[in-house]
C-alpha cells in the first residue's frame, strides 16, 4: 500500500508532510485541492496510452475519424499561437523580425519539422545573431 502512494507524488505521504512543515493558515484540504490538477493530467495521460493501444481497433470508429479530422485545426492554432508568442518576445531587432517571417514562410510552404527550426534559432541566439 505504501509503494502505491509513490506512484503519484504529490499524494499520501508527501502531502502529510508538507501538512507538517507549511503554517497554520494553510489547511489539509487546500493540499488535497492543489493536488488536483495533477491527478487530471495523470488521468489524461492514462487515456491517451489507453487510445493509442486501441487506436488499430478503432480503425472504423466514428470516434476516431472525428478525433483525427478534430487535430488539424487544433495543431494549427497551437502552431500559431506558439508563433505569434515568439514574434512577439523575439522581434526586437532586425534580425529577428527577418529570421521570424522566413520560419513562418517555410513552416507554411514545406514539410520541416519545427524542431528543426528551434534547433537552428538556438544557434543563432547562442551565437548572438538573435539578441531578446
Amino acid at each position: 500500500m505504501i509503494q502505491t502512494s509513490y506512484l503519484t507524488p504529490p499524494m499520501a505521504p508527501a502531502i502529510f508532510y508538507l501538512r507538517g512543515i507549511s503554517p497554520p493558515e494553510i489547511r489539509l484540504i487546500d493540499m488535497y485541492k492543489g493536488v488536483l490538477p495533477f491527478i487530471a493530467v495523470e488521468i489524461v495521460a492514462l487515456l491517451m496510452v489507453m487510445a493509442c493501444l486501441s487506436w488499430k481497433r478503432l480503425e472504423h470508429s466514428p470516434w476516431r475519424v472525428a478525433f483525427e479530422r478534430g487535430l488539424g485545426p487544433i495543431t494549427l492554432g497551437i502552431l500559431f499561437a506558439v508563433g505569434l508568442k515568439i514574434l512577439r518576445t523575439a522581434d526586437t531587432n532586425w534580425a529577428g523580425v527577418v529570421v521570424s517571417i522566413l520560419v513562418c514562410v517555410l513552416m507554411l510552404r514545406t514539410r520541416i519539422s519545427p524542431l528543426w527550426f528551434m534547433a537552428v534559432a538556438g544557434v543563432l541566439g547562442g551565437l548572438g545573431v538573435i539578441n531578446r
